[in-house]
């Protein structure tokens, strides 16, 4: 739902047991997920936030207990948000240090469900004439080691167009990346696993075509597989644990 000048409410959204797998676009990363941007009149933003979380841990239930689960499809989220959820690992600014530990990466007892790498960026008009870019406006994402000259990429799922776009406005990209394609991206870009320490997530805003792209700050949280209160967690939202009857997320 991009640039829906007249979208007040989010409608119930569709169980992902009901959206077929054959829907996807036949890449070599599939992608699921829900974009919401530039929607001027959306109301109850937190609210929608929630659901929207929600939904997106349905997603990863789905795909898990999925007898056609393909471990490198990617769920993507962008929605109307001023600010990261309240995680451990944040950072201001367009890039965070990644810490991959060996517990992550040789994760034999399947303990991880996969990383959420999180965006928050401004956009906003400006006069076309006043620049000479004519490049198209993007944001990316990349995941890197210092000691290796591989990276790895990834692009909001984000039509950015001039004539759509009236007002400035803030954002929250979010993408769930399942453990097994987390792993590797980090073994492909450090084949050795030994400079695990070196790993940074940097977002990188190209500005173009009268439009200004900034990117305000950004983050990651690890989603474990028998944490019953993961959309709690993945919401930033201090939740009360009962250590005694624990009921896994799966």
């Amino acid at each position: 739902m991009e640039h829906c000048k007249l979208l007040e409410s989010l409608p119930q959204l569709p169980f992902p047991t009901a959206i077929e797998h054959d829907l996807q676009i036949n890449t070599y990363e599939k992608q699921k997920g829900l974009i919401i941007f530039n929607c001027p009149k959306l109301g109850g933003i937190e609210h929608c936030s929630s659901q929207i979380f929600s939904w997106m841990i349905q997603f990863i239930q789905a795909n898990l207990q999925s007898s056609t689960l393909s471990y490198d499809e990617i769920i993507k989220i962008v929605i109307p948000k001023t600010e990261i959820p309240i995680w451990s690992n944040q950072s201001m600014g367009d890039s965070i240090k990644l810490d991959p530990s060996p517990m992550i990466v040789h994760d034999s007892i399947n303990h991880f469900l996969g990383i959420a790498c999180c965006v928050v960026f401004s956009v906003s008009p400006v006069d076309p004439t006043m620049t000479r870019c004519t490049q198209r406006p993007e944001i990316g994402l990349r995941i890197s080691n210092s000691k290796s000259h591989f990276v790895w990429t990834d692009s909001i799922p984000v039509i950015f167009e001039r004539d759509l776009i009236a007002d400035k406005s803030n954002h929250m990209w979010l993408s769930f990346i399942p453990l097994e394609l987390f792993v590797d991206i980090i073994k492909t870009i450090d084949e050795t696993l030994n400079h695990l320490d070196c790993f940074k997530m940097i977002v990188r805003a190209n500005n173009g075509k009268g439009l200004d792209l900034a990117v305000q700050n950004c983050g990651y949280h690890l989603l474990y597989k028998q944490d019953h209160t993961s959309v709690q967690k993945l919401l930033g939202l201090e939740v009360q644990v009962n250590e005694a009857q624990p009921q896994p997320f799966i």
